[in-house]
Protein backbone atom coordinates (compact mmCIF):
# COMPACT_ATOMS: atom_id res chain seq x y z
CA UNK A 1 0.00 0.00 0.00
CA UNK A 2 2.70 2.39 1.11
CA UNK A 3 3.29 1.98 -2.82
CA UNK A 4 0.13 3.13 -3.71
CA UNK A 5 -0.15 5.57 -1.83
CA UNK A 6 2.41 7.37 -2.87
CA UNK A 7 1.69 6.74 -6.52
CA UNK A 8 -1.83 8.32 -4.97
CA UNK A 9 0.05 10.94 -3.76
CA UNK A 10 1.86 11.95 -6.50
CA UNK A 11 -1.43 11.95 -8.59
CA UNK A 12 -2.80 14.35 -6.30
CA UNK A 13 0.63 16.59 -6.20
CA UNK A 14 0.40 16.85 -9.92
CA UNK A 15 -3.58 17.22 -10.37
CA UNK A 16 -2.62 19.78 -7.57
CA UNK A 17 0.19 21.04 -9.75
CA UNK A 18 -2.16 21.12 -12.89
CA UNK A 19 -4.72 23.04 -10.49
CA UNK A 20 -2.84 25.31 -9.48
CA UNK A 21 -1.70 26.22 -13.28
CA UNK A 22 -5.18 26.44 -14.27
CA UNK A 23 -6.10 28.40 -11.29
CA UNK A 24 -3.45 31.00 -12.19
CA UNK A 25 -4.37 30.79 -16.01
CA UNK A 26 -7.75 31.29 -15.12
CA UNK A 27 -6.54 34.54 -12.63
CA UNK A 28 -4.93 35.81 -15.54
CA UNK A 29 -8.20 35.62 -17.93
CA UNK A 30 -10.26 37.03 -15.21
CA UNK A 31 -7.77 39.86 -15.06
CA UNK A 32 -7.62 40.56 -18.55
CA UNK A 33 -11.42 39.81 -18.88
CA UNK A 34 -11.66 42.61 -15.93
CA UNK A 35 -9.43 44.99 -17.85
CA UNK A 36 -11.50 44.38 -21.00
CA UNK A 37 -15.19 45.00 -19.00
CA UNK A 38 -13.27 48.11 -17.83
CA UNK A 39 -12.52 49.43 -21.07
CA UNK A 40 -15.34 48.66 -22.71
CA UNK A 41 -16.99 50.87 -19.86
CA UNK A 42 -14.78 53.50 -20.36
CA UNK A 43 -15.60 52.97 -23.51
CA UNK A 44 -19.63 53.03 -22.98
CA UNK A 45 -18.76 56.16 -20.92
CA UNK A 46 -17.66 58.28 -23.58
CA UNK A 47 -20.20 56.76 -26.39
CA UNK A 48 -22.87 57.61 -24.38
CA UNK A 49 -21.57 61.43 -23.82
CA UNK A 50 -20.27 61.79 -27.72
CA UNK A 51 -24.17 60.59 -28.60
CA UNK A 52 -25.53 63.05 -26.15
CA UNK A 53 -23.51 65.62 -27.61
CA UNK A 54 -24.53 64.70 -31.19
CA UNK A 55 -28.21 64.46 -30.22
CA UNK A 56 -27.89 68.19 -28.66
CA UNK A 57 -26.11 69.19 -31.98
CA UNK A 58 -29.36 67.15 -33.52
CA UNK A 59 -31.75 68.93 -31.99
CA UNK A 60 -30.01 72.56 -32.18
CA UNK A 61 -30.01 72.01 -36.14
CA UNK A 62 -33.18 70.61 -36.10
CA UNK A 63 -34.38 74.48 -34.21
CA UNK A 64 -32.64 76.08 -37.17
CA UNK A 65 -34.34 73.98 -39.89
CA UNK A 66 -37.63 75.03 -38.02
CA UNK A 67 -36.74 78.54 -38.49
CA UNK A 68 -35.39 78.59 -42.03
CA UNK A 69 -38.68 76.31 -43.06
CA UNK A 70 -40.70 78.81 -41.10
CA UNK A 71 -38.84 82.19 -43.24
CA UNK A 72 -38.68 79.99 -46.10
CA UNK A 73 -42.80 79.55 -46.15
CA UNK A 74 -43.03 83.43 -45.62
CA UNK A 75 -41.40 84.50 -48.29
CA UNK A 76 -43.32 81.47 -50.44
CA UNK A 77 -46.65 83.59 -49.19
CA UNK A 78 -44.87 86.78 -49.84
CA UNK A 79 -44.35 85.55 -53.51
CA UNK A 80 -47.98 84.86 -53.55
CA UNK A 81 -48.69 88.12 -52.83
CA UNK A 82 -46.43 89.98 -54.90
CA UNK A 83 -47.47 87.69 -58.04
CA UNK A 84 -51.10 88.84 -57.43
CA UNK A 85 -50.04 92.43 -57.28
CA UNK A 86 -47.93 92.08 -60.30
CA UNK A 87 -51.03 90.00 -62.26
CA UNK A 88 -53.23 93.38 -60.96
CA UNK A 89 -50.43 95.77 -62.30
CA UNK A 90 -50.34 94.07 -65.29
CA UNK A 91 -53.63 93.94 -66.11
CA UNK A 92 -53.67 97.97 -65.50
CA UNK A 93 -50.58 98.25 -68.05
CA UNK A 94 -52.93 96.35 -70.77
CA UNK A 95 -55.88 99.10 -69.80
CA UNK A 96 -53.73 101.86 -70.13
CA UNK A 97 -52.31 100.93 -73.60
CA UNK A 98 -55.49 99.92 -74.85
CA UNK A 99 -56.62 103.52 -73.52
CA UNK A 100 -53.30 105.25 -74.67
CA UNK A 101 -53.88 103.10 -78.87
CA UNK A 102 -56.65 105.37 -79.78
CA UNK A 103 -55.22 109.05 -78.55
CA UNK A 104 -52.04 107.87 -80.03
CA UNK A 105 -54.20 107.75 -83.13
CA UNK A 106 -55.94 110.88 -82.38
CA UNK A 107 -52.71 112.84 -82.15
CA UNK A 108 -50.99 111.46 -85.22
CA UNK A 109 -54.22 112.58 -86.70
CA UNK A 110 -53.74 115.80 -85.36
CA UNK A 111 -50.18 116.23 -86.29
CA UNK A 112 -50.78 115.87 -89.42
CA UNK A 113 -53.66 118.18 -89.59
CA UNK A 114 -50.91 120.83 -88.49
CA UNK A 115 -48.46 119.93 -90.70
CA UNK A 116 -50.90 120.45 -93.55
CA UNK A 117 -52.18 123.93 -92.21
CA UNK A 118 -48.84 124.63 -91.33
CA UNK A 119 -47.76 124.21 -95.33
CA UNK A 120 -51.48 126.06 -96.06
CA UNK A 121 -50.20 129.22 -94.11
CA UNK A 122 -46.93 129.38 -95.27
CA UNK A 123 -48.39 129.33 -99.40
CA UNK A 124 -51.02 132.23 -97.84
CA UNK A 125 -47.85 133.92 -96.28
CA UNK A 126 -45.76 133.81 -99.49
CA UNK A 127 -48.87 134.64 -101.39
CA UNK A 128 -49.28 137.61 -99.04
CA UNK A 129 -45.80 138.75 -99.26
CA UNK A 130 -46.03 139.20 -103.03
CA UNK A 131 -49.11 140.52 -102.94
CA UNK A 132 -47.55 142.89 -100.86
CA UNK A 133 -45.07 143.65 -103.09
CA UNK A 134 -47.76 144.08 -105.22
CA UNK A 135 -49.25 146.57 -103.60
CA UNK A 136 -45.84 148.60 -102.86
CA UNK A 137 -45.16 148.02 -106.48
CA UNK A 138 -48.51 149.40 -107.49
CA UNK A 139 -48.39 152.66 -104.59
CA UNK A 140 -45.10 153.70 -106.01
CA UNK A 141 -46.56 153.45 -109.93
Amino acid sequence: MSLRSKADLQITKNKLIDVTAELRTLSRQINDKSTQLDNQREMITKLTKDKKEKQLEIDEKDSIINLREKNILHLKKKTQELEKFKFVLDEKIQDLRRDITPKEKEIKDLRNRTKSMDKRLKKYNEVNASLGFMVEDLRVR
